[in-house]
């Protein structure tokens, strides 16, 4: 497991900090308004208490808590039962695509003491339908000491009008609320039917207008008295309202009774009730709308024949344009034509099944989209596209229908049977900036689900830097630094760089191993030339993985004083360095020149020009010849322009 240093405390020398941390940035998924769903079953581990769980991801550097919510499912799989506050396999965590972030490792974890007792898990998205594959992550925290502080992007206003601060549950008998999103409002009538939907000024939207006339629902089929209808205001009644609201999103279930309008032959139409009850669950997203339509059974003896989704608009949609994946490609614009003829008696109906499928609705108002999952059942499956003031029979809401669109079931043979199988539609409300090309790509990410990945992790005691500092004297760079505590710590090379080189490693401090207590190290790196200079560690483990840290500098300033040092080692044999600094104020030639006793030059070591610095030379004990002198003292003289020195050394065989 690689070990991070990490910087505790900064001394007033140069600070180090450390940059790798195991980090790998994430990519872009590309799913801005997709929500990520994860089961309960994908997180291994059991029995976590809710309350005490938390989602962050990183991002820029550091830790960022998410908006998310946990959605307990109770004994029979429905969100709207009794709960238990744990997090079992059958419950949901649900968060935004876009708030995912990089990928850490083990020693980097959130600023919280609790949570290091518990493991974290690491979720992943895997996108794998492009080349290479794009990840982003998130992790989930356990910890009894941290506080909710991530924001919200959704509102719930109850019927009450009291808007209640997610998460919170509620269930009543009047449907006339409110649900609030990034993108869009979407407000019901007091049946429960959605009657207002305005696109927000956060996606370039105008709140002031709405733009749905209702959400409706037909079906029409023969008893063995006689034929009947159904719409959402005929046929749906005696509603129970039950809502979850949290921070990313609200399910909510409208359950009715059914009933049918029937009309015998030669009788008046009277309204039959169905035994069994109804229930639509709608969920509703930062920008999407998810709605299984038709989740019940439906037997051969109910006689359906026509079953119908839609959304019809209003007035506020004209001048839009409608677009299919079927038909062409400069779409058809709604007009809410008053005459036959309009463009919605030519248009493509057949949906391909079983099937995801698109359509939308594109304007200066904004884009409404949906992305469909088409069943095989009946027997024909129909886009429904009506752009007509012409009056229709059993419409419901205005007299118009602008831009009415969704999925129509039609079965003349046998009637329509709905077993396991049923349609689903995820509706996006998006702003007015997007064009046809939008129901391709979000048809596409449909079709191409994210995989995901929940990885359980423990923290990992890093070697811990608690202090770090670069001191120069003369030509001299002294290091020192301390850890807090230190986990397999095998020891710290030292890497150097200059104006001139790259990273070269220059020496090597052993580490403690493994220990609790502070420990403290130290290096020189000597007779430096004029320049600046860069410095770093590889911490390395026992087991050879290594850490890199970012670098520090120290700068070697030219000598202000002129100065000959003593040779070294004195006596010599074989061979002596001479060490001498030239000042800042000299320019010109210097030279250094060994001498017998009698004066007689026996080596010149330098003869140059030699800017302000430090300086060391080798002498072998050799001649200008290449001869080698014997025995005996000697002396060596320094001449830089008006400076001289003079010292004596002391050769032995």
């Amino acid at each position: 497991m690689i070990k991070v240093l990490r910087v505790l405390v900064l001394t007033a020398a140069i600070p180090m900090f450390f940059g790798s941390l195991g980090i790998v940035e994430a990519a872009d998924l590309h799913r801005p308004y997709e929500p990520v769903i994860i089961s309960g079953s994908d997180i291994p581990a059991a029995d976590l208490p809710i309350d005490e769980l938390f989602v962050y991801a990183y991002r820029t550097g550091g830790w960022h808590q998410i908006p998310f919510q946990i959605d307990e499912r109770d004994g029979r799989g429905y969100f709207f039962g009794a709960k238990n506050g744990i997090l079992d396999a059958t419950d949901e965590i649900c968060f935004m695509n876009a708030d995912l972030g990089d990928s850490v490792g083990s020693t980097v974890w959130i600023a919280d003491a609790e949570s290091r007792a518990y493991t974290r898990f690491q979720i992943t998205l895997v996108d794998t339908s492009v080349i290479p594959a794009r990840r982003a992550h998130a992790y989930l925290y356990r910890s009894s000491t941290l506080s909710r502080t991530h924001t919200s992007y959704m509102t719930y206003t109850a019927p009450t009008g009291e808007a209640l601060a997610p998460p919170t549950r509620y269930t009543n008998f009047v449907g006339d609320d409110e649900i609030q999103a990034v993108s869009y409002a979407f407000k019901h009538d007091q049946n429960g039917i959605p009657v207002d939907l305005r696109i927000l000024a956060s996606v370039g939207g105008n709140p002031a207008i709405d733009l749905l006339d209702r959400w409706k629902v037909f079906a029409k089929g023969t008893l063995f008295v006689g034929e009947y209808t159904a719409t959402e205001e005929t046929g749906l009644d005696s509603l129970r309202l039950d809502v979850v609201a949290g921070p990313v999103r609200v399910l909510r279930r409208a359950t009715y009774s059914l009933s049918f309008e029937i009309r015998p032959s030669g009788m008046d139409p009277f309204i039959a009730a169905i035994p069994d009850s109804v229930s639509f669950v709608a969920q509703f997203y930062p920008y999407t709308y998810y709605v299984n339509s038709f989740a019940r059974k439906i037997e051969e003896t109910y006689g359906m024949e026509i079953l119908r989704e839609t959304m019809d608009f209003s007035s506020e949609i004209s001048g839009s344009k409608f677009y299919s994946e079927f038909n062409p490609a400069e779409g058809f614009t709604v007009e809410g034509f008053s005459a036959a003829g309009s463009d919605e008696e030519d248009y493509i109906k057949t949906f391909t099944v079983p099937d995801y499928n698109w359509y939308l609705l594109n304007g200066d108002r904004g884009t409404i989209a949906a992305v469909t999952w088409v069943p095989n059942i009946g027997e024909a499956q129909e886009l429904y596209y009506r752009d007509s003031l012409i009056p229709r029979l059993y419409d419901t809401g205005d007299a118009g229908n602008y831009g009415e669109c969704g999925l129509t079931i039609k079965s003349t043979g046998s009637p329509i049977v709905v077993t396991q199988d049923s349609m689903q539609v995820w509706r996006y409300f998006l702003g007015p900036q997007h064009t046809r090309e939008l129901g391709d790509t979000l048809l596409a990410l449909r079709k191409n689900p994210l995989m995901t990945q929940a990885t359980a992790k423990t923290f990992v005691v890093p070697v811990e830097l608690a202090a770090f500092s670069a001191a120069v004297v003369g030509n001299t760079v002294e290091l020192a630094w301390r850890t807090q505590s230190e986990s397999k710590n095998y020891g710290f090379e030292i890497l150097r760089a200059d104006e001139a080189s790259d990273w070269q490693v220059i020496s090597f401090v052993r580490g403690k191993g493994t220990t609790n207590r502070p420990q403290s190290y130290s290096f020189t790196d000597q007779t430096l030339a004029v320049g600046l200079y860069r410095y770093r560690l590889k911490q390395i483990d026992t087991d050879g993985t290594f850490e890199l840290s970012h670098s520090v500098q120290a700068s070697i300033q030219a000598p202000s004083l002129f100065a000959l040092e003593q040779n070294f080692p004195n006596p010599f044999n074989p061979a002596t360095e001479i060490a001498f600094q030239i000042p800042d104020d000299h320019q010109g030639q210097v030279v250094l020149r060994i001498h017998n006793l009698i004066g007689q030059v026996i080596r010149t070591l330098v003869d140059s020009e030699l800017t302000p610095g430090y300086y060391r030379f080798k002498w072998d004990g050799t001649s200008d010849n290449g001869e080698m002198t014997g025995s005996g003292a000697y002396f060596y003289r320094l001449q830089a322009g008006e400076y001289t020195a003079t010292r004596k050394l002391v050769k032995l065989q």
